[in-house]
Parts: structure tokens; sequence; C-alpha cells
């Protein structure tokens, strides 16, 4: 039995969406991008500068330290509690009416929805950033050490799991030669034979 990798758009029945006219072995395609991605493996040095290059774009993705910005906006949902009160107390003593009411509580909810929309980002990009650093360190423990030999032995799921935890993604063009990106470096550098 062999396997392959054809185009998702069809191919052969859609020429107007992508030229592929071939099929690609699995095998041999794999192979080639596994001796790409061991290469930065069997390098430690160039694994350790690739891993907190791609740390480091991340914290830069964010505006700032995420503790100030969490605080900043546990301050807004804070003060919009507060002023909700205000607000009604305002209303029960006949200093503001329903309607004024009813459009200031509608401002405070639309700020305590932006506020809780903005934390939830703030954690998701924490988290993110704390998997990319354990991730780091897995990958330098796992693999860091390791002779070249025993590197080239990871099985098919120990290799998919070194591709999820750099976040390699690779492209293959029509004439069967392939682009790899992802998160560790800029894989384009490495010196990869269409063969």
């Amino acid at each position: 039995m062999y396997f392959y990798y054809c185009c998702s758009a069809g191919g052969f029945n859609k020429s107007h969406i992508c030229s592929a006219r071939r099929h690609h072995k699995a095998g041999d395609l794999e192979a080639r991008i596994w001796d790409a991605v061991s290469k930065i493996l069997k390098d430690p040095v160039r694994l350790r500068a690739g891993l907190d290059h791609m740390i480091e774009q991340e914290r830069r993705k964010e505006h700032g330290d995420p503790a100030t910005e969490t605080d900043w906006w546990l301050g807004q949902l804070s003060e919009a509690g507060r002023k909700r009160i205000r607000y009604q107390e305002m209303a029960a003593e006949g200093l503001i009416d329903f309607g004024e009411l009813r459009t200031r509580l509608s401002a405070l909810e639309e700020t305590c929805n932006t506020a809780e929309r903005k934390l939830h980002a703030l954690r998701h990009r924490t988290e993110r950033l704390e998997r990319l650093e354990r991730d780091r360190d897995s990958l330098l423990e796992s693999y860091a050490g390791l002779v070249p030999e025993a590197i080239d032995a990871l099985v098919s799921e120990e290799r998919h799991q070194v591709y999820r935890m750099i976040g390699m993604k690779a492209y293959l063009t029509a004439d069967g030669s392939f682009e790899l990106s992802g998160d560790v470096m800029n894989f384009s550098n490495l010196e990869i034979s269409s063969a």
C-alpha cells in the first residue's frame, strides 16, 4: 500500500484552482521534511536560539506587561460596579430619570463586556506563552542532548509531536519542492533538496 500527498483542491478536476498534476509519495516527502527539521534538532545552539526567538515573538505581540494590563482591566470592572451603584442611587433619589439610568447602565455594560473580552485574551496569551516555554524546555531536554542517531530513529508520532511543538507547517508546491514555516525559525534558510 502506498500513500501520496495531493492538492486538496482536487488538481485534476479543478485546474482553474490548482495547477498540480502529480501526486507525491508520502514516504519520500516526509523523509525530506524530517531531514530538514532534524538538522535543527541536531544543532542545540540553533534549536535554543530558534525557540527563544519564537517565545520573544510571542511576547512582542503583547501590548505591555500582562500583569499590569490585567490589573488595569480589573480596575475598570471594579469602577464600573461602583458607578452602577451610584447611578442606581441617583435614580432612586430622583436626580436622574430612568431613561438616563438605562443609557448609563448600557454604557457600563459595554465597558464590562470589553474588559471581560480583554481579560480573556490576556489569559489566553499568558497561557500560550507559558505553554511555549514549557514546550521549549521539554524539547531542549528531550532532543538537544540526543545523539544524531537517536534523533533519526524517532518514530512518526514523536516526529509529529516535534512538529507541533515548533509550530511547523509544510507547503508543497506543484513541482514537488516544499517550504517549511514555523514559530521556531525561518526554515527557508535551510538547504532543502527537492529530490
